[in-house]
């Protein structure tokens, strides 16, 4: 995926797929507006989330952006505020 290609809902739906698999959890017991830690979401699985993320969108993203963003939503708003100000 480029960021000229970035489709917000898409992503959501990636994430919250990417989220629960890391988590081994139903994808459908992920609320997208759900703070992450409340998942048991820590710094390591932050980390590996945020590879995931750069991998599958192709750009850098910042570690802390988990932290910054800490849902699902929060987090896809502002990748989709960042890719499209370039």
């Amino acid at each position: 995926m480029t960021s000229a290609a970035f489709d917000e809902a898409e992503f959501r739906t990636w994430l919250i797929d990417r989220i629960a698999t890391v988590l081994k959890r139903d994808p459908s017991a992920i609320d997208a507006d759900t703070p992450l830690v409340d998942y048991g979401v820590d710094s390591l699985y932050a980390l590996a989330i945020v590879d995931d993320i750069e991998n599958h969108l192709g750009v850098a993203v910042e570690a802390t952006m988990m932290w910054d963003y800490p849902s699902v939503a929060a987090l896809a708003s502002a990748l989709a505020d960042q890719l499209t100000a370039h």
